[in-house]
């Protein structure tokens, strides 16, 4: 099934951290993707190249927010970045994940849920690790966030969606894959289809 994709060049943000596009559904709706790759501890050294980047993609997520208000939009990628204690081994948040330019924290603010903080609750399922070999976790800041446009029009979003960490992956990183599959409303006027078993 071939569908319209849209994406400006207004929407690829310059540093290459972070790009928008827009997927047209069945019923002709749009479907907004965002993709986000976050400086690593926000650049906690004042006038560095990493907190010009950090301030950067800030600056360019809130736009491209604005700009897709009230539309249908899931936001991903490695946030670098928590909200909650819970979501650091160390259960405690550091100097970034207290900044006004997390994307945690801006994708919060605009109403934006993350999804695996509500399908998981509390539990540590951690997405980033010390080593490729990934003997010790250390965060969750790999993330997946959806518009409240996109809850409501998909009311099974919340209930029948999966998301998980691949641990088995055959990736060579300190992330393991975020693995999801969502219970969108197609608009095709059919139930959602319970997700597959992990």
């Amino acid at each position: 099934d071939h569908r319209p994709v849209r994406c400006k060049k207004l929407w690829r943000h310059s540093g290459g951290r972070g790009v928008m596009a827009a997927v047209q559904q069945a019923d002709g709706t749009w479907l907004h993707l965002i993709s986000l790759y976050a400086p690593s501890n926000g650049g906690n050294i004042a006038g560095s190249f990493e907190r010009k980047q950090a301030a950067s993609i800030a600056s360019w997520l809130r736009a491209r927010l604005r700009e897709v208000n009230g539309k249908q939009v899931l936001v991903g990628g490695d946030l670098n970045a928590v909200l909650r204690r819970v979501d650091r081994r160390s259960k405690r948040l550091n100097q970034y994940d207290k900044s006004k330019d997390a994307l945690p924290r801006i994708l919060s603010e605009s109403g934006y849920l993350d999804m695996s903080a509500t399908r998981w609750g509390d539990r540590e399922v951690y997405t980033q690790h010390c080593s490729n070999a990934g003997a010790q976790a250390t965060s969750r800041i790999d993330q997946l966030h959806a518009s409240r446009a996109l809850r409501q029009r998909s009311p099974d979003l919340l209930t029948h969606s999966f998301v998980g960490v691949d641990r088995v992956s055959a990736v060579v990183s300190t992330h393991h894959p975020v693995v999801a599959w969502l219970a969108c409303d197609s608009g095709s006027g059919g139930q959602s289809a319970a997700p597959p078993r992990p």
